[in-house]
Formats: structure tokens, sequence, C-alpha cells
């Protein structure tokens, strides 16, 4: 009897591997494009015919099932010279129908989209494997989704709830390039050093969007970009995370965030910042937030590796943060910890607890050239740049090509 019922499962995983195999030949046409289409409905997957296959919630069976199975390698040719519109090359795997349970990571090939309706999501696991320590600077932490070192991927839509476990990220990107995170709501409870609700680590082009993250007074970094280049960051609401709410950290260059909402980070660290660009992040364009009801609004600084430097912070709202709307500053006049040559114009801050403008904090020197022209404090608040420049915008006509005579 057990011969046989193990014969007759070995039978049916045979049936639908093949089954999932025809379906990936057949790249089943869609009204998204000419790209390959596979949907689990409740853990069933969906045949052209219209039957179903059971495959079940867990995401291990799902990788080696659908996603190891059914949707071949992408090699280096086939990426190269692709877009972000080439649709007929990308391939899909739709979730629907329930929560699926993530034993180990999801992990995404390129040219591939994860796609969730809005009544799906992933959660941890009641037996997902859950390190002992904090996951160290250069190893990849455990994560619902992982992108590591592709290209043209993307999450797209649905819940991703890591707050089972407080060493889970949401999502993880690694390297590669031209990936996205749009539309999905994220939670979390991760509260480490290396570690984010939603981390890009690495690569170029990258782009978070459109999304929801609350980090629900518990998790640490909410959304993390470190050295990556050409990171988009926009139109999205990040709220509750009791550390740097968007950090722009290390050697992140070219970048930019904007039309976000950050809100409600004031949980926890005193130097907790909404929006913080600190530790050698150069070139980054910060515009058309609002950065309202955090420990701080935006801070440019350095205190390990430094210089942050020719950065734009343009048009922000600042409103109700706790100490200052924008701050720049470094750890120390020596070497190159501090800022320099940021530009900071044209931004409105109200009712911030210490200063709406607060430069040249830390040591005597921890700014060097940058340059703050047309910022706007409240009605009656307090307008500091460190009692130096009596309550005007501090200027240095060396760093921008402007004469006003």
């Amino acid at each position: 009897m057990k011969a046989s019922r193990m014969h007759a499962a070995a039978a049916a995983s045979a049936m639908i591997l093949s089954t999932a195999s025809a379906l990936a030949s057949a790249a089943v046409a869609t009204d998204i494009g000419e790209g390959m289409v596979v949907r689990l409905e409740a853990g069933s997957l969906v045949l052209p015919d219209g039957t179903k296959r059971e495959i079940g919630m867990y995401a291990s069976t799902i990788q080696e099932e659908i996603i190891d199975a059914m949707f071949p390698p992408v090699s280096a040719d086939d990426i190269s010279g692709k877009t972000f519109f080439d649709e007929s090359s990308l391939r899909y795997l739709d979730l629907t129908g329930g929560d699926y349970l993530v034993d180990e990571a999801l992990t995404l090939p390129s040219m591939f989209v994860l796609r969730l309706d809005g009544a799906s999501s992933l959660s941890v696991a009641p037996n997902a494997t859950i390190p002992d320590e904090d996951t160290p600077k250069n190893k990849m932490p455990p994560a619902l989704v992982m992108l590591d070192g592709v290209s043209f991927s993307a999450v797209v839509g649905g819940t991703y709830d890591a707050t089972g476990s407080d060493k889970f990220e949401a999502i993880h990107v690694e390297d590669g390039g031209h990936c996205a995170v749009r539309g999905v709501s994220v939670k979390a409870s991760v509260n480490e050093a290396w570690k984010s609700s939603v981390t890009i680590r690495g690569g170029t082009r990258h782009e978070l969007a459109f999304s929801t993250i609350d980090g629900g007074d518990k998790a640490g970094r909410c959304a993390w970009t470190i050295a990556t280049n050409a990171a988009l960051v926009h139109d999205n609401v990040i709220q509750r995370c009791v550390g740097h709410a968007l950090d722009f950290d290390a050697y992140t260059s070219a970048s930019a965030a904007w039309n976000n909402l950050v809100q409600n980070n004031n949980v926890g660290n005193e130097y907790g910042q909404g929006i913080f660009v600190e530790e050698t992040a150069s070139g980054n364009f910060i515009f058309n937030n609002t950065v309202r009801n955090n420990k701080n609004g935006i801070e440019l600084y350095s205190l390990d590796v430094g210089p942050v430097t020719g950065n734009i912070i343009a048009n922000n709202v600042l409103e109700k943060n706790e100490r200052s709307g924008i701050s720049s500053g470094g750890g120390t006049e020596e070497g190159d910890r501090h800022a320099q040559n940021n530009i900071i114009v044209g931004n409105t801050a109200s009712g911030n607890g210490e200063a709406d403008f607060f430069v040249q904090h830390g040591s005597d020197g921890s700014v060097v050239g940058d340059y703050w022209v047309g910022n706007t404090g409240g009605a009656g608040d307090e307008v500091v740049y460190e009692g130096r420049f009596d309550g005007s915008d501090p200027a240095n006509s060396t760093n921008v090509a402007i004469f006003q005579p």
C-alpha cells in the first residue's frame, strides 16, 4: 500500500511538471503583451484549458515546481539591449487567492515579474528557517522575496508581511539592474544594522514606487539604498519606522527621491531621520517630498566616511518634526567627514521642534560650501543656521553659478 501511494505521488508530480513544461512552451498570450503568464489561484496551477493542479501555498514548492521548473534561465545575451518596455520578453507569475507562506525566500530570475492581486499576500511561514544571530554586513539576509543579481525583474502588487520574524526583510534587491518594486504594501519588524524592510543594495537603475511601507513602530529602516546608482524612490508612503525611514546610505549616487510622504517615524532612535542622505552619498536629488511628524526631517550627514557631496534638496515640505526640518553637517572638521557643496533650495518648513533649518551642527567646519537659497520657515518659527547667519540663508557664491547684483 505504501509503495502504491509513493508511486501515485511520483506519477502526479511528474504529470504536474510535464504540464508545467508544456505551459511554458506554449507562452500563453495575454492582454499585456506576448509574455508568458502562469497563474496560481489559492495554491492551484491554472492550466490553459481551465483545469487546475494543486501546487500548494508554500514558497519552497512554488520555487521548485513553478519558477525553477517552468521558467528557463535567462542569459546575458537575452538581457542585452532590452528596455523597460519590452513586455514580450518578460515572464509573469500571478499569485491570487490567499496568503502564501514563505518557508524559503522566493528568488526571482531575470526578466520575471511576480504579481500579487490586492487580496493576496506573502508572509513568514511558521516553519521558516530563522537565523539565531543578526545577519553580518556582507551576507544576504532572509527575505520574503529576493532579487539577487538579476535584471528587468519586478515585484508588483499585494501585501508582503514580514512581521512574523524580526529577522526577515520583506523585499531585497541585490546588484543587477533595472528591477522594480511597485504598488506593494509592506509590513515588517526587522531592526538590525544591515537590514531594512525594503533594501536596494548594489546594482543600478532600480525602482521603489507607488508603495506603502509600514514599520509598525518596530522596524528600524523602512527603505534603504546602499552602494547603488540611479535608484528611483518615488510616490511612496513610508511610515512608523524607529530608525531612518528613507535612507540614501554610503555610495548611493545619482539617485532620486520624490513625491514621497514620510511620516510618523517618531518612536525610538533620537537621531532617526525622515530622509537621510549620509556617508558619501553624492549627486542625489531629493525633491517634492512631504516629511512630517518624524524625529528629524531631512538630514545630510557624514560620520564614518565622506563627504556627503553634490546633493540637491529642493521643494520639500517639512512639518512638525521633533527636532529640525532640514539639517546638514558632519562628525568632524578633519578629513572628509562632512557635508560639502550640497544645494538646499526652495524648501518650506513649519512647526519643527528645534529649528526649521539647522546647519553646521557637529564640529566647527563640518559643513563645507553648502548653498542654501530660497528656503521658507513658518511664521513665527525660529530659522536657525547655528546662530551664524542671522536667520537668513547662508550662501557661498563659489558653489553655484548665480550672481545677484
